[in-house]
């Protein structure tokens, strides 16, 4: 199928410890409902399945929904899924896979990006260096490095960044971790395909998570520009789960939709998690 994906499906699953568990309590029956969750959660862009749309994958499944909910309870409790503080279950493989595909799109932008800037550089050349060059080049060597000059988009980044942690936490920022931050935020333009927009998105939906019962927020783990690059396709992933907690009025038809309408099946999930 063109435009299809596909994810891992260990070919030993079936005599899986968790899966054996399952299958002794309802049989091929449990094992299929178990197959038919990690697609759904593949086809989803954040890996996971609403809480309060069981009742829509009853009727994809053509599963009984009190059956399906005991079921789907049942691999609960043996932690062949697990279900999250917002109420949508998940499986830790599968957001391992989701993880990886998105860095593995993500590397792919960057290698395009890599090669046309290389492409650029060897059709602006006409030849090696002469002798002037090759010394004007030891010169610039040896010269104290100037700073930088940042665009103002490239600054805003930052000074939103600044400000949303100062409003959680007092930190002393020097100018030269500054100029980092801003130079982390030019790699995010130019690397890795980031816009300022998509930069400044980011900073305000991680700091605007409410703090869990347990006292974790996403905007704990983003106190630099630097962190916030590295975590990028996690926060996303992250976020991702919020908000289909806050859209599960929504999602339920969304689902349902998907279930009816598949056309790029995606990733996987473990038994052995």
């Amino acid at each position: 199928m063109k435009n299809s994906f596909y994810f891992d499906h260990d070919y030993s699953s079936r005599n899986d410890q968790k899966i054996l568990k399952l299958r002794s309590r309802y049989g091929m029956e449990g094992y299929g409902i178990f197959w038919c969750l990690m697609e759904t959660m593949a086809e989803d862009s954040t890996g996971y399945i609403d809480g309060s749309a069981i009742d829509v994958l009853s009727m994809s499944y053509c599963v009984p929904i009190d059956r399906l909910k005991e079921i789907i309870d049942y691999m609960n409790d043996i932690q062949l899924i697990e279900k999250c503080e917002h109420g949508n279950y998940f499986n830790k493989r599968m957001l391992e896979h989701k993880s990886f595909r998105v860095e593995r799109s993500e590397s792919g932008k960057r290698g395009a990006y890599n090669r046309w800037k290389k492409q650029e550089v060897n059709s602006s050349a006409n030849g090696s260096p002469n002798a002037k060059e090759i010394k004007d080049s030891k010169e610039d060597k040896g010269k104290k490095k100037e700073r930088r000059e940042y665009p103002p988009l490239i600054i805003e980044c930052s000074e939103l960044l600044k400000k949303r942690i100062l409003e959680r936490k007092q930190i002393k920022l020097t100018d030269p971790q500054f100029e980092g931050w801003n130079n982390e935020c030019r790699l995010m333009v130019e690397r890795d395909g980031r816009t300022p927009e998509d930069i400044k998105k980011m900073i305000n939906e991680c700091h605007d998570m409410p703090v869990s019962p347990s006292g974790f927020t996403w905007a704990n783990n983003i106190l630099s520009m630097g962190t916030l690059r590295e975590k990028w396709n996690q926060g996303k992933i992250f976020l991702g789960m919020n908000k289909l907690s806050k859209e599960s009025s929504v999602r339920p038809r969304k689902i349902l939709n998907n279930a009816f309408e598949r056309t790029e099946p995606d990733g996987f999930a473990d038994t052995a998690e």
